[in-house]
């Protein structure tokens, strides 16, 4: 008479092999995710560039700086960051007549992370 199944050796082999994949798998996976939120920032940023040099034609400067509230910058320049406490970046830009740099910083786990923007559309951080 034959058993039909699987025996311990072989469910511990399948286990230890399944465990050694997800090892590998999982720190790409974040980078990945990571990657994923910071194009999202840069999206933005480029939103905020467009809206800057709208307001820079309507008033002759740009958008007075200090203004590091994703909701004002919303507000002033008619967008849409996201302003919701599950939210990745907050944006906050530096301003005169003549030029403007925008900063989205990383909040929550990769706090440490900011990307700029300036009036020229170069990316920096």
């Amino acid at each position: 008479m034959t058993k039909n199944g699987f025996t311990l050796t072989e469910l511990i082999v399948v286990v230890v092999i399944l465990g050694i994949l997800a090892t590998l798998a999982i720190p790409n996976f974040f980078k990945v995710m990571e990657n994923t939120k910071a194009k999202e920032a840069v999206a933005s940023l480029h939103q905020i560039r467009a809206g800057e040099h709208i307001y820079r034609y309507e008033e002759n400067a740009y958008w007075p700086s200090g203004a590091g509230d994703n909701a004002a910058i919303n507000a002033q320049l008619n967008l849409s960051l996201d302003t919701g406490a599950e939210r990745n970046w907050d944006y906050s830009i530096t301003a005169d007549a003549s030029t403007f740099t925008a900063t989205a910083t990383r909040i929550g786990k990769a706090a440490d992370n900011t990307i700029t923007i300036d009036e020229d559309g170069e990316i920096g951080g």
